[in-house]
């Protein structure tokens, strides 16, 4: 029997073998006694990360590689290497099946699967960027048929909720279809979510003029805005956009003592 370190050269050997060219029954029944052989082998994980590597090279490239994380990953693979080589034994164990294959391919194809599983680590596949408010809202406008877009009227309420000297302004976009829409501002004042926050109230011709449809509380961090609708309920006939402020966290029912902004559908 061989010694543990020859079985971990030759499993490691026949891991590299299976994950380039595949192995015969034989070295397959081999690799597996091994495994069963030493503490903590894994037969599969050479195969494991080829198979990662290659679905993320299966798509379109997001990110190259830093020069500093490829230099170390090329630095670490040359001093795996030369150190399987100062390892190796001068007899290698002669396997009829493999006699063929050049044992010296041992250590550089341990080498090239320590590094695939080092750029793993690294990498991590790049979510796709976010779309904006925006993007999203522009999206809307050109894929919906049956979109309802009204202005925002100023009320007087509104002179002290503007940026100073500026009067608000903006429009509402909503598709009843797909129940999805989009506020649009500007010079609207920026709020402190701390003590208060804008809410959105929808009023439809089913629903009681008592108790608007909530279409969510937001927040405006600069003076140009675009906020996604977010209404609680199905509006099945909008008539009204309203805007008031609120407590954070919104209201149930509000006192519209502070509403700047209408929006009425024609």
């Amino acid at each position: 029997m061989r010694q543990s370190n020859e079985d971990r050269q030759r499993f490691e050997e026949l891991k590299g073998i299976r994950a380039i060219d595949g192995l015969s029954e034989t070295e397959l029944a081999e690799l597996n006694q091994l495994a069963r052989q030493l503490p903590d082998a894994d037969p599969d994980d050479f195969e494991r990360v080829a198979a990662a590597i290659e679905q993320i090279w299966s798509g379109e490239p997001t990110e190259s590689m830093p020069d500093p994380v490829r230099n170390k990953l090329e630095e670490q693979a040359a001093n795996f290497v030369l150190a399987n080589v100062a390892s190796e034994k001068v007899h290698t164990p002669q396997v009829p099946e493999v006699s063929n294959r050049n044992s010296n391919a041992i250590p550089w194809l341990a080498a090239a699967a320590s590094l695939m599983l080092a750029f793993f680590a690294w990498y991590e596949p790049q979510s796709p960027t976010a779309k904006t408010a925006a993007e999203m809202r522009n999206e809307l406008l050109t894929s919906a048929s049956d979109i309802i877009r009204v202005d925002w009227t100023p009320t007087n309420a509104s002179a002290v909720e503007t940026t100073p000297g500026k009067s608000a302004n903006g429009d509402v976009v909503w598709s009843p279809t797909l129940q999805k829409g989009f506020m649009r501002f500007r010079s609207l004042a920026v709020n402190d979510p701390t003590k208060e926050q804008y809410q959105l109230w929808i009023f439809d011709k089913n629903q009681s003029e008592a108790t608007p449809i909530d279409g969510g509380v937001f927040d405006i961090t600069e003076s140009d805005a675009v906020v996604p609708i977010d209404a609680k309920l199905r509006v099945n006939e909008a008539y009204l956009f309203a805007v008031t402020i609120e407590k954070p966290g919104g209201v149930v029912v509000s006192s519209r003592e502070r509403l700047p902004l209408l929006a009425t559908v024609n």
